[in-house]
């Protein structure tokens, strides 16, 4: 019969009835990630950031993405849907639309881009 290896034996990790780790708990992840790393939420935000041609990475995905939109709603709704609810929350104005139909969604969607004058330049209408 073979002998278990003490290294090989996880330590308990001890929590609290909420499942937070209790003081003094060993980590359940010793490596983890090693201090100095960038992860890669930091890295977008850092090229989203940036300039090009004058203008910032950020405002050129935006205008990027609203253009697709008009173009292909039905392609970019379920997209855009799900940036906007983790990107600024649950609002009351996207729940309005759970019960529609994605061409429904789709077609309010390019509604409301198109109505937004100072974003959608006039060529992509149509």
């Amino acid at each position: 019969m073979r002998e278990k290896d003490e290294s090989s034996v996880q330590p308990k990790v001890l929590r609290s009835e909420d499942g937070k780790f209790l003081p003094g708990t060993p980590s359940p992840n010793p490596g983890g990630r090693p201090k100095g790393s960038v992860g890669m939420t930091t890295r977008i935000r850092q090229v989203l950031l940036r300039e090009r041609n004058g203008k910032q990475v950020a405002d050129i995905l935006a205008e990027v993405l609203i253009q697709s939109a008009i173009k292909e709603p039905q392609k970019m709704w379920p997209f855009l849907k799900e940036f906007m609810d983790r990107d600024e929350g649950r609002t009351d104005k996207l729940d309005a639309l759970h019960g529609m139909t994605i061409e429904d969604q789709a077609a309010q969607l390019r509604a409301s881009l198109l109505a937004m004058d100072d974003t959608v330049p006039c060529e992509a209408e149509g």
